[in-house]
């Protein structure tokens, strides 16, 4: 949230975030009302998130259905991420 009101004072509308953690930083886009796309990253080596492909589409899918009615959504596997927006 800090960085988030650091991007409003210096006048940014809009994140555009695909690492970790989707659903927290959904939550933070929401409550601090800025345009925000998060973005799912697969990879193929375990994390302190997930510990395979697999496991990283599952999770993030997972988040996403946590904000119904709130995103628009696709899945674009040739960029290796799904990506979705608030708001």
């Amino acid at each position: 949230m800090i960085a988030m009101a650091e991007m409003i004072r210096g006048g940014s509308t809009t994140i555009n975030d695909m690492y970790f953690y989707h659903g927290a930083m959904a939550r933070a886009g929401l409550a601090s009302g800025m345009r925000t796309f998060v973005g799912c990253s697969i990879l193929e080596f375990p994390t302190n998130y997930a510990q395979n492909a697999d496991d990283y589409i599952s999770k993030g899918l997972a988040e996403r259905r946590e904000f119904p009615g709130r995103r628009t959504g696709d899945l674009y596997p040739g960029a290796a991420c799904a990506i979705y927006r608030l708001g």
